[in-house]
């Protein structure tokens, strides 16, 4: 039932960001729930973006080790590490790249890290297509904070 709604909605998924700031750009999302990490990349995938998925931090520091990554979208919560780490310790080998932060219960660890700048954006889980695809294209269309 679950994969015959996701289906569904992937037919329907709006392309609201122009998929010219898609190209050439590497995107990693990094969730532990297959569901939510499938269907995260299926929907990027669609809109024409190259994405890299992994489970956890220690997957997704190897997805990347030999590639830039532009976008960064990762659970907050996750095994081992917190997402909040691990954007910091792939920020050291990838300067300038852009994180979105999702959870679906944001606490402390998020509060402190969205500040006022355009590299760090939330997203509240569960979100729609529409407003994930919106939050990758403000993000990597350099416009600032994103809280959808």
């Amino acid at each position: 039932m679950q994969n015959d709604a996701a289906a569904h909605s992937l037919a329907n998924i709006p392309m609201v960001f122009p998929k010219a700031l898609a190209i050439g750009k590497r995107i990693l999302v990094v969730e532990d729930n297959t569901f939510v990490r499938e269907i995260t990349s299926e929907i990027l995938e669609r809109a024409g973006c190259y994405v890299l998925k992994a489970r956890n931090a220690a997957s997704a520091k190897s997805a990347s080790e030999y590639r830039q990554i532009q976008l960064l979208i990762t659970d907050v919560v996750l095994p081992g590490q917190n997402g909040c780490q691990l954007a910091d310790d792939l920020r050291k080998t990838n300067p300038g790249m852009k994180v979105i932060l999702m959870s679906g219960y944001p606490g402390n660890a998020i509060a402190g890290k969205i500040t006022e700048n355009n590299e760090i954006a939330f997203l509240p889980k569960p979100f729609s297509a529409e407003a994930l695809l919106r939050a990758v294209g403000r993000m990597l269309d350099n416009s600032g904070l994103v809280v959808v």
